[in-house]
């Protein structure tokens, strides 16, 4: 448990991040009940991404959102990016390349070395 003189640290996190990468998308549906979906297609609705238009998803995880863009979106270039390589490797594990009917999806990975902060 964390505390003052055992804190939680990034590569704590990441690490356990890339342990349950394989089962995470499992994991939301379970725990929102089926939910995570619907929440995701409102999301990138409310995003009124235009088609072509760009996409940063940050904390990407295993890229549902990003992919769920390119579904809605024509030709949206999709940018996902998370601290952890597993969940990547999952996002990457070709959904892509059915997620856009009609136009070729444009998913480019990443994993950010570091986590991200804002002051």
């Amino acid at each position: 448990m964390p505390s003052a003189e055992h804190p939680v640290v990034h590569h704590d996190v990441r690490a356990m991040f890339d342990r349950i990468a394989g089962r995470y998308r499992l994991m939301n549906a379970v725990m929102t009940f089926g939910r995570d979906r619907a929440w995701r297609r409102a999301v990138v609705k409310d995003a009124a991404l235009p088609p072509g238009g760009r996409l940063l998803d940050l904390a990407s995880g295993t890229g549902d959102i990003a992919l769920e863009a390119l579904r809605q979106a024509t030709g949206a270039r999709v940018t996902a990016v998370d601290f952890s390589l597993e969940m990547m490797r999952v996002a990457g594990g070709g959904r892509a390349a059915a997620a856009s009917p009609g136009a070729p999806p444009t998913l480019s990975r990443s994993r950010s070395p570091t986590p991200l902060s804002t002051p």
